[in-house]
């Protein structure tokens, strides 16, 4: 069996994991650990302001956190399952939802797991969702694992402090 296990951050990591090592795999299965970085998310008001350098940095940083973050992970996991259970890591720079498609048709896998942030409404439409996208595009069975609730209130509660900050900070 292949398993195309697509990780977004810490989070997700722990809570894929989690769901990985609660599961009793067949003997021959084999895991491919996927982190995309987007550009566009770095995007344009950083290009705007800094200049094409700045943003290619910032990509650099961030494939070079999703690597290591994979690379923990396949530790965890190997681990756990020990050398018989192969696990590669590929760290892409890309939409994410046509990154694991494309993996996922051109590795022939049986299987995707990935996380959702379980958004909803006008959060959704505006942010878009991964998840739903490989759910309803995927040539295989997708396992969309949801962070623990406190987890979810925790990164809430997190971004709502950010924001507030940053708006006491730009009223000087």
């Amino acid at each position: 069996m292949r398993v195309l296990v697509a990780i977004e951050d810490k989070r997700f990591g722990k809570a894929i994991v989690d769901y990985l090592i609660a599961h009793q795999w067949q003997a021959g299965t084999m895991f491919r650990l996927v982190h995309v970085v987007e550009p566009s998310v770095v995007g344009d008001q950083v290009t705007a302001v800094y200049g094409k350098g700045v943003e290619n940095e910032i990509v650099q940083e961030r494939l070079t956190e999703g690597s290591e973050l994979l690379h923990k992970i396949r530790e965890q996991l190997q681990a756990k399952f020990g050398a018989a259970i192969p696990i590669e890591v590929n760290v892409l720079k890309g939409h994410p939802h046509h990154k694991i498609l494309d993996i996922a048709e051109e590795w022939h896998s049986d299987m995707i797991v990935l996380g959702s942030h379980g958004r909803q409404g006008f959060t959704r439409f505006v942010l878009g969702s991964v998840s739903l996208a490989v759910v309803s595009h995927a040539p295989c069975t997708v396992t969309v694992v949801r962070l623990p609730r406190e987890s979810n209130l925790d990164s809430a509660q997190q971004s709502s402090e950010t924001a507030e900050k940053e708006k006491s900070t730009s009223r000087g």
